[in-house]
């Protein structure tokens, strides 16, 4: 959990030279959040790049994030929760290829919040793929297979 006056950078580096290493960078909350942001110095976002995430939820933050290439796999619940900041989202994976790695939910956007989000891949969601009840902008998004019980997007009226 962050939840500090401070500007933090979660950057999964590989090995150099090439080839990179195979295995990607993996922050796994188990029964919790992977990554749970609560405040951060100023309104400044955390970043979090390259990494994959697991856990009962992939990250839940009610201060502004900075996401790019980040994966999500085997999320019980909501692979992002977002209820209150500014948050900008580029290149995201979300994909339960397998039965065994199941994602519950896409992406949550609270009424508090707002997304900018672009590049992304919602795929095989068994729930919602994308729910707004705050601002958002989606762009170059492919939200496709959400569960049989699911719907792809879902928006609060106006």
């Amino acid at each position: 959990m962050i939840d500090r006056d401070l500007v933090l950078h979660l950057v999964g580096v590989q090995d150099e030279p090439p080839p990179p290493s195979p295995e990607p960078i993996v922050i796994d909350g188990g029964s919790h959040p992977a990554v749970s942001v609560q405040s951060t110095l100023g309104g400044l976002p955390v970043r979090l790049t390259n990494l994959t995430l697991r856990g009962a939820t992939g990250v839940e933050a009610s201060a502004s994030t900075e996401l790019r290439e980040v994966r999500f796999e085997d999320i019980g619940g909501t692979a992002v929760v977002l209820t209150a900041g500014t948050h900008t989202a580029q290149q995201l994976t979300l994909d339960a290829q397998a039965p065994a790695d199941p994602i519950g939910s896409g992406i949550s956007v609270g009424a508090g919040a707002s997304l900018n989000l672009s590049r992304a891949l919602l795929l095989n969601v068994t729930g919602v793929g994308l729910q707004v009840n705050g601002a958002a902008t989606a762009e170059t998004v492919l939200i496709a297979a959400a569960g049989a019980a699911g719907s792809c997007w879902e928006a609060a009226a106006a």
